[in-house]
């Protein structure tokens, strides 16, 4: 069973958006998380190409490296859920319609 889970993302235009979070029914510590992170965002990269990846859910530092350099390489932007913005904050980007910094809504 996996620590972690990433979900199906859910498309909105130019955006996938992925629900993340701690499995409550494990208890990991990164050791096993970045791993159980690493197998279960396997399975959505295909599905992002092309897209900006916005992640929204709680996960450690070492989690959000391993999805970021999971999705980096084929998605348009890639950005974290801010919970006092309400929004979604661009942390890396390959597009120039979207800059790192730049806060976009979903």
């Amino acid at each position: 069973m996996n620590s972690f889970i990433v979900n199906t993302p859910v498309f909105n235009g130019d955006f996938a958006v992925i629900r993340i979070g701690f499995n409550p029914e494990v208890t990991a510590t990164n050791e096993q998380l970045v791993v159980d992170a690493t197998t279960a965002i396997k399975a959505v990269v295909e599905q992002v190409q092309g897209k900006v990846v916005v992640f929204n859910g709680p996960a450690s530092l070492p989690v959000t490296m391993v999805l970021t350099h999971a999705v980096v390489h084929v998605a348009k932007a890639v950005g974290g859920y801010d919970p006092k913005l309400a929004a979604y904050v661009i942390a890396v980007s390959h597009d120039p319609a979207y800059v790192v910094g730049q806060v976009v809504t979903v």
